[in-house]
């Protein structure tokens, strides 16, 4: 365990609590962002080992800031994660390279569990 993790969501309340679950599983979150230009920012500046990206974000979505960071490096570790309940987003999500997809509302088991993975 103890992967560097990146939170990428808009809403406080939804990092807060992957933070919370995320670290009491024994992971490191090193950035929180909370719209794509800032995810791309920081994940050029720290390559975190797993990016958690939320699909609805101001001004450009989760899937256009993936693309950005997986052109940066093709290796990078990207979970969507989204209340949007979509199986073409879920293949689109996965066609351009993320590695996995969690619906929102999750279990801190359901998280974890993916993490893992």
């Amino acid at each position: 365990m103890g992967k560097n993790i990146m939170i990428v969501d808009d809403d406080f309340v939804t990092r807060y609590i992957v933070r919370d679950v995320l670290e009491t599983g024994g992971y490191r979150v090193v950035a929180e962002a909370s719209s794509a230009e800032e995810a791309v920012t920081k994940y050029k500046e720290l390559l975190p080992e797993i990016v958690i990206m939320d699909i609805v974000l101001p001004h450009k979505n989760g899937l256009a800031a993936a693309m950005e960071i997986l052109s940066f490096n093709s290796n990078a570790k990207i979970i969507v994660i989204s209340v949007l309940d979509n199986k073409l987003l879920v293949k689109a999500a996965h066609k351009l390279g993320a590695v996995d997809f969690i619906h929102k509302p999750f279990t801190p088991v359901q998280l974890l569990e993916v993490i893992q993975n």
